[in-house]
């Protein structure tokens, strides 16, 4: 039952950000990561399944992982998942009508498979990196999100990642998150 509360808080706040951000604003999900951390905390994590990385070479292993499947009618469905450190540190990603293949982040070609990728080192700061760089002419491309599973049945997924992390007052790349692989993540639908 909490973990339906839970959810049901993201998904509200999910949405909201969704319909009030700008189109190459990466989605802040820092909410989800503080419900995440508390759910760890409280000994009630809420996805099974492993979220590592390395950031700027040092290893990542979240100690709690949020993912939740939305279905929003005009955009179809939307996945978001988030690792969280008990520090706050966390990387997330939301993906717009996932399945197996490729998905390049910032792709704004098609906006159907779009995929936002972020990080924030800790809750002491307001700094988000993102996968997109604000200040390029035409921007490129700085990450993406491999599916190589997903099964509907039960609502698992496994993949990898990467990006370049860009601060919205900066051009140059301040993180650079490689090696990034999320498996056997479970994942509720909304």
């Amino acid at each position: 039952m909490k973990k339906n509360k839970i959810f049901s808080i993201f998904t509200f706040l999910f949405i909201a950000f969704s319909f009030i951000s700008c189109d190459n604003e990466p989605i802040d999900p820092t909410l989800l990561a503080q419900i995440a951390a508390n759910s760890s905390s409280n000994g009630n994590n809420s996805s099974t399944g492993s979220f590592t990385a390395n950031i700027d070479g040092v290893n990542f292993t979240a100690e709690s992982v949020a993912a939740s499947m939305l279905n929003v009618p005009t955009n179809g469905n939307i996945l978001s998942i988030v690792g969280v450190k008990s520090s706050g540190e966390y990387i997330a990603i939301q993906i717009t009508n996932p399945t197996i293949g490729t998905f390049v982040a910032n792709n704004n070609s098609n906006p159907l498979q779009a995929v936002t990728l972020s990080y924030r080192q800790n809750t002491t700061t307001s700094d988000i990196f993102s996968a997109y760089n604000y200040f390029a002419a035409t921007p490129a491309p700085t990450g993406s999100v491999t599916i190589s599973s997903i099964n509907l049945t039960t609502k698992t997924i496994s993949g990898s990642f990467y990006f370049d992390g860009y601060l919205m007052n900066s051009a140059t790349p301040v993180k650079n998150i490689t090696n990034g692989v999320f498996n056997n993540i479970t994942y509720i639908t909304q």
